[in-house]
């Protein structure tokens, strides 16, 4: 019994955990970032004013399905400004070797929105997504995360401006 009870009771602690590091609802972190291009950087709490909502989209250049996923969110800017939302995406890149193979594929893919480099790990930490080689954000402009999603999904662009639509204000 006494076990049957201590299981319990981690079992809840787990569950509180979980949803506290992973709830909305929640103030975004703060950090700032250097840029790919470039020596300056970039930090959240200066941006987030500038439009209704900001996508952060952690990405891992080792994983190519991520890379894939990463790229259709070119797609997304035109998307968001013909249902009248009005958000920006940033990428931030945790990869600690790669720097040159992004900038290739940033290039390549033509893709024009400000991608920032996380090498000591400072903003996917915070965000507690290391563990995931794809995560995205939707952050409201007072700072609130309003989604999270872990996952690669080929239809991020769908469910990235779903969960946007959902989140204007009513």
């Amino acid at each position: 019994m006494k076990k049957l009870k201590n299981k319990f009771i981690l079992s809840v602690l787990i569950l509180l955990f979980f949803e506290n590091v992973y709830a909305s609802d929640r103030l975004a972190p703060d950090f700032e970032l250097p840029y790919l291009k470039g020596k300056k950087s970039l930090k959240l709490s200066e941006v987030l004013f500038q439009k209704d909502f900001t996508i952060l989209v952690f990405f891992n250049s080792k994983c190519d399905e991520c890379m894939d996923t990463f790229a259709r969110l070119k797609e997304l800017p035109l998307l968001m400004q013909n249902s009248n939302i009005s958000a920006q995406i940033i990428g931030i890149n945790n990869d600690t070797e790669n720097t040159n193979k992004i900038k290739s594929f940033i290039k390549g893919e033509q893709i024009d929105f400000p991608i920032l480099m996380d090498k000591l790990g400072t903003a996917t930490n915070a965000y507690s997504c290391s563990d995931y080689s794809f995560s995205s954000f939707i952050i409201d402009k007072k700072g609130i995360i309003k989604d999270i999603h872990f996952d690669k999904d080929p239809k991020i662009i769908d469910y990235l401006l779903e969960k946007l639509i959902e989140a204007l204000p009513k």
